[in-house]
């Protein structure tokens, strides 16, 4: 209970005591006495104060009754008299009952909302729903959640501090008579639990009306298998259908979020590297391979399914993990989930390792363009890591170092905090729309960290802001909803090009041939320049100590000479 409801809840058991008191005294001081008092109204007002409280405590019967010629201060007496020990008693067994049951004289709620776990996923849900109506209950079981101070400052909310498997906690929810119920801890077999139990003890509650959070991909999928539980369970969806349990996943809309804000920092690439194998790294991978629906209406308000496909040229992910059990449990849940277009290859490797990203990128083709993801829970490490590989893998290295450390890193997005040191080495995601806006808004405002000094290196780094972005993710599908120019139909013919020259070629000043130090060159010149350091150091007694000139590394060297003389040719010609 905040302050102010203290306050005028002291304010209100205290006027009924302070009116006795009152017309006690004025009765008092205009003739009026006790029958076995009879000398009380010549006493000061300290003693007369004195007896008058004594009427609290059931003294009245050994005062007698008030006497006096006065008919209207002698009835003001009489009423304090009569009112005093009622307080008195009424606060007693109201004591008592608290005692037993605290919340016995509150009124219990109707056409109301019930929010099981004070979570960001509730969080984001209320922050969105500003102007909801009904009456809201929720219920947590640890008095310290931080968020519980977000629920505080609302109105028509009513905050309950429970053990969620407490045996008369429903009786006390009145869910019987409830709108809906959001299960939204962050534990997914207690949600699962206490929707089944509902479902068992209200035979006659509407199940569509009950959103359960379910971020386990495991747990759901045993959800469906199971003939009997699914007819109670179905995937959340826009419309409510089905009588059926609504399952909510964060990890699924945040993925879907992720890859609407990123997509044109990921679509060209060939490689994914990802630092994290968890639940979101799971749901991302998925969005990333298969196909993602939004609902969408066409001018006559029919429902449209539009997809968001990832280009098909991505063609290997490398997931690093230092949790040996579950990238085991991973690899072996995935085999049966990802077709063969799409190799998976899972690394059990310390993470926070400064050697780990400098070995993977030894073990990717030297022309690939690979993007690191780092998606680990741990967010202070994610920040660390990016730092540290944006600054040994950038794209800005000279041709010759890029042939000793092997693949760069063409972009890179973690999971961040938003923090100062995230604004300060990456992009915050809250600060870009995505999707279309890449093409305008997003570049003025890439263009204006560039103006304001934003360091070349950092240009290339994001961080996914999750906290903001799990509180304002229904404002993101509402403009993802909306983003009719973002064309998706148009990615279906993109096809993964034989040769690494087709997609190198309208790329050469930012991707293979970057020249930091020399700027008056023409493309032709660079190809020239590196070409021509390429040739110098093959023939050097140091070649073996560069990559590209390693036994295991023979593919790599044919197709960067084809490389080289394809784009001589074109100039040339």
């Amino acid at each position: 209970m905040n302050r102010k409801k203290i306050i005028l809840q002291a304010i209100y058991r205290t006027i009924p005591i302070i009116f006795v008191i009152i017309i006690a005294l004025i009765g008092l001081n205009n003739g009026i006495y006790f029958k076995d008092f009879p000398s009380i109204g010549e006493e000061s007002y300290l003693v007369q104060l004195y007896y008058v409280v004594s009427l609290f405590l059931m003294s009245g019967i050994d005062f007698g009754l008030p006497l006096g010629e006065s008919d209207f201060y002698r009835f003001l007496v009489f009423t304090a008299w009569i009112l005093a020990p009622i307080i008195a008693a009424t606060s007693v067994i109201e004591a008592v009952f608290r005692s037993i049951d605290p919340d016995f004289f509150k009124r219990k709620y109707k056409d109301h909302i019930i929010i099981i776990g004070a979570t960001e996923l509730s969080v984001s849900r209320l922050e969105y729903l500003k102007g909801l109506k009904e009456k809201i209950i929720i219920v947590d079981n640890n008095s310290e959640n931080v968020n519980l101070e977000y629920f505080k400052k609302l109105k028509n909310i009513r905050i309950l501090i429970r053990d969620f498997n407490s045996p008369n906690i429903f009786e006390k929810l009145n869910i019987a008579r409830c709108k809906s119920i959001w299960l939204f801890t962050d534990d997914d077999f207690l949600n699962i639990e206490l929707s089944l139990k509902v479902k068992t003890t209200y035979n006659d509650f509407k199940l569509k009306n009950i959103e359960v959070r379910c971020e386990s991909r495991i747990l759901y999928t045993d959800l469906m298998i199971h003939p009997e539980q699914k007819r109670y369970f179905g995937l959340m969806r826009r419309r409510k259908s089905a009588n059926k349990i609504q399952i909510v996943s964060t990890n699924k809309d945040l993925a879907n979020i992720f890859y609407y804000k990123f997509f044109y920092q990921l679509r060209d690439a060939d490689n994914l590297v990802i630092y994290g194998c968890n639940e979101f790294t799971e749901a991302l991978v998925r969005v990333l391979h298969h196909n993602t629906r939004f609902n969408k209406k066409d001018k006559r308000g029919r429902g449209i399914k539009r997809e968001y496909i990832f280009p098909i040229k991505i063609s290997k992910v490398v997931i690093i993990d230092d949790n040996s059990e579950t990238i085991k449990m991973k690899q072996e849940k995935q085999q049966s989930i990802f077709d063969d277009n799409l190799s998976i290859e899972y690394i059990f490797s310390e993470i926070n390792n400064d050697t780990t990203h400098e070995i993977i990128a030894k073990k990717l083709p030297l022309l690939d363009c690979t993007k690191y993801l780092i998606l680990t829970d741990d967010f202070h490490l994610n920040s660390k890591l990016a730092s540290a590989i944006i600054t040994t893998l950038n794209y800005d290295k000279e041709f010759y170092q890029r042939l000793l450390i092997g693949n760069p890193a063409d972009k890179l997005i973690y999971r961040g905090a938003g923090s100062d040191f995230d604004n300060m080495i990456s992009i915050n995601s809250k600060d870009i729309k995505g999707g279309s806006f890449y093409k305008n808004e997003d570049k003025l405002f890439f263009d204006n960290l560039k103006e304001n000094g934003k360091s070349e290196i950092y240009m290339d780094v994001y961080c996914f802001d999750e906290q903001h972005e799990i509180k304002n993710k229904l404002n993101t599908f509402k403009q993802i909803d909306d983003d009719d120019e973002f064309e998706i139909p148009k990615r279906h013919i993109y096809i993964k090009p034989k040769e690494p020259t087709d997609y190198i070629k309208a790329d050469i000043n930012r991707r293979i041939f970057f020249v930091p130090r020399i700027y008056n060159l023409t493309p032709f010149q660079k190809i020239m320049k590196c070409k021509e350091t390429y040739e110098k150091l093959k023939d050097s007694d140091d070649a073996k100590r560069y990559l590209i000139f390693q036994e295991d590394k023979l593919e790599d060297r044919k197709a960067l000479e084809k490389l080289f003389d394809a784009l001589i040719n074109e100039e040339k010609s």
